[in-house]
Formats: structure tokens, sequence, C-alpha cells
């Protein structure tokens, strides 16, 4: 199982929390599962179906709040076993009515489970950052933008050359009548 946690809370904490959610349910341990910031102090989460070969869907992303204050374990166990049922196959209208709206006790699972966070440093701020600096920075992040778009447009223009070409190809050789120009003139 592979956790990719973009927040302040603990990564080892958070494995062991998945771990526990994914061995009730039976499901397997080959998830990865990515933990970021919820814009607000709510849960949340999707997570892949099931598709083609594959046996399990195994990506889930969950939202948690950024303040610890606001981390409800009993709202995030419900929240991560919803989305793990999902990566099982079930669809909404296969769950119960708990498990679909994350409602319901505490999952027996989650309980003594704990998820500590981890405050960055971050040095205090000396006061306003001077207009000078601040539109220095605004350029150089319109210059990367810039630059990255110019990029992309020659990456489209290749991509587009290269699939005329094609185009051209199949014209020529399925139908030529279609790619000479017919009647008189030189």
């Amino acid at each position: 199982m592979k956790v990719v946690n973009k927040t302040g809370y603990d990564t080892g904490a958070l494995r062991k929390f998945f771990r526990a959610g994914l061995k009730d349910i039976g499901a397997e341990l080959d998830k990865k599962i990515t933990v970021v910031y919820s814009h607000g102090t709510r849960h949340g989460g999707w997570a892949y179906y099931p598709c083609g070969d594959q046996l399990q869907g195994r990506t889930i992303r969950l939202t948690i709040p950024k303040d610890p204050a606001n981390l409800d374990l009993k709202e995030l166990a419900l929240t991560f076993e919803h989305e793990a049922y999902h990566t099982l196959g079930l669809r909404h209208a296969d769950m119960d009515e708990e498990t679909k709206l994350c409602k319901g006790p505490k999952p027996a699972w989650a309980e003594g489970l704990e998820i500590p966070f981890h405050a960055l440093e971050v040095a205090p701020l000396s006061g306003p950052v001077p207009k000078e600096e601040r539109i220095a920075r605004r350029e150089a992040h319109a210059r990367k933008l810039a630059e990255r778009w110019a990029r992309r447009l020659k990456t489209a223009q290749k991509q587009l050359k290269k699939w005329e070409a094609k185009v051209r190809y199949y014209e020529r050789t399925y139908h030529p009548a279609a790619a000479k120009p017919s009647g008189g003139g030189k």
C-alpha cells in the first residue's frame, strides 16, 4: 500500500489507519491512497471503480481538514470505508444507507487509532512583502507559465503535424481519387 501524504498529519499513522480499514472490509492492500487538505472543515474523497481486467480499483483520494481540531476520526473512517468499497466495485446503489451516506457509529477497526499532526516549522514573517518584491515574484510566475504554455503549444503543433501526415497517408493510400484534384487545367 502506498500512502501519498500531502498534509502535516503523520504518514505512518495514516498508513496504519488505512491498513486496518482495508483489512476489515477484506480489500487487497495494493492501494494508492493520496491524502490532501480539504478546503473546509469536512472530510471527503473519491475512488476509482474497477475497470477492464483489473479485479479491483486501486486509487483512493481523501481530503481532511487542515486544522487538527476539525479532524474527526469517525468521519474519516466512514469516508474511507465508503471509498474503499468503491475500489471493490460497489456503486452507491449497492451500498447500505449508512455506508453510502458515511453515517453511523465509528467502525470497530478505528477504535484506539490516532493520527497525530506535525505542524510544519515556518519562519515568522518579518512584515509585509515590499511592492517591488511582490511584483518581481508575480513577473517570474507569469514568465514560468508563459514558458510552460509555449512548450505545450509546440508539442500540440508537432502532434497535429504528425496526425495530419497520417491522414494524408491514408487518403493517398486508400482513397487516391479523392486526394487528386480532378479535371482540366494544367
